[in-house]
């Protein structure tokens, strides 16, 4: 994920991570120094 990020983004730009979930391009997001903006639907019961 890593590898990905940082070949297609520049640093301080925002990567949006729609179905967070884990949370993986978060993590190696902020890693990289970029800006997250990240959500997660989840079912309420």
């Amino acid at each position: 994920m890593t590898l990905i990020i940082e070949a297609s983004s520049d640093f301080k730009e925002v990567i949006w991570e729609l179905f967070g979930v884990l949370f993986t391009a978060s993590i190696a997001a902020k890693n990289l120094g970029r800006n997250i903006k990240s959500g997660s639907i989840g079912v309420i019961r």
